[in-house]
């Protein structure tokens, strides 16, 4: 990774769906190179250095996510357990992890009765030896301040009104979850309907807020960053210290996913931080959160070995 791989990620970040040829431009480089470079990114072994990711707000369409947290009898069974959670639709991030959980998975349902059979299946299988669900009232998605030096952030709460789309909505979403970069010519070629329709349905899904974003997910492992989660119980009681909690989690530049929960451990950040930063010591890190949250408890850290298997909601 160069300065030239480095600017090419700020653009993206910046603006997914601007041209190679743009980026070219405002790198003073020329259209085969910046394709040559994206190439290398996105095929690179074992994981591709960043991904571009539709951001579907499930609240808008009424639906409900959690964190489904699993504990297996045998880490040696991580891959076969793997292959079957990429098979189902309702599971929209995967991360790897250690500590008390082995794998940390955001599901998305409409009706409970999709949350209960989704758990149900999960325990079917023998090697589960232990699991805890989280509802996610609030997830927040942020730049990769740490490679980049973007600023943003891309919110969905619970609290967004819900937005009524129809069924070619609903093909045209998935498409673009499976494959953000398809060209709209082919995306309308596959459902049947002109350029101008697919581009006008597109900006009203971003106008409603049901398309709340869109984002290029760097992954840390190739900067050789390493990532935790961490969830605390916050005990915020007053519009000013959730200002300072809030403003001080747009601000870190290592923060780069924020979650608020249901009950207790009622939030959750993800932090990417490089061997040598502020923080030597995760503990440092959980100091400097205890200055702006003061009545932080139950803080939980989790190493997180893999979490670059995202892609929003298949309705």
């Amino acid at each position: 990774m160069d300065k030239f791989d480095l600017k090419i990620l700020k653009e993206l970040e910046t603006n997914v769906k601007i041209s190679h040829n743009q980026i070219g431009k405002k790198i003073s480089r020329s259209q085969q190179f910046v394709d040559y470079r994206i190439k290398l990114m996105k095929t690179k072994e074992p994981d591709p250095v960043f991904s571009n990711q539709v951001i579907i707000n499930p609240y808008k369409l009424n639906m409900r996510s959690f964190f489904l947290l699993i504990k297996l009898d045998k880490l040696k069974d991580s891959p076969n357990f793997l292959e079957k959670l990429k098979k189902r639709k309702n599971v929209n991030w995967i991360i790897k992890c250690g500590y008390d959980y082995d794998w940390i998975i955001m599901l998305t349902v409409k009706k409970v009765d999709e949350l209960y059979d989704f758990v149900s299946s999960i325990l079917k299988i023998k090697k589960v030896h232990t699991y805890d669900l989280k509802e996610i009232n609030k997830f927040d998605m942020m730049t990769h301040k740490y490679i980049t030096g973007n600023l943003g952030s891309i919110e969905n709460t619970v609290l967004s009104e819900v937005t009524d789309i129809d069924g070619l909505d609903k093909k045209l979403l998935n498409l673009l979850s499976e494959n953000l970069e398809e060209k709209i010519v082919n995306i309308a070629n596959k459902l049947g309907v002109s350029y101008k329709t697919v581009q006008a349905r597109i900006k009203r899904l971003e106008e409603n807020g049901v398309i709340s974003g869109y984002r290029t997910f760097i992954n840390p492992r190739p900067f050789n960053h390493k990532t935790h989660m961490i969830t605390f119980t916050s005990n915020i009681k007053s519009s000013t210290d959730l200002e300072i909690f809030m403003k001080y989690i747009q601000e870190n530049k290592y923060i780069t996913d924020s979650f608020e929960f249901m009950g207790r451990y009622s939030n959750g950040i993800i932090i990417r931080t490089p061997k040598v930063s502020n923080y030597s010591n995760i503990n440092e890190l959980i100091d400097e959160l205890r200055s702006k949250v003061p009545r932080l408890e139950d803080v939980t850290v989790r190493r997180v070995f893999n979490d670059s298997l995202f892609k929003s909601i298949i309705l």
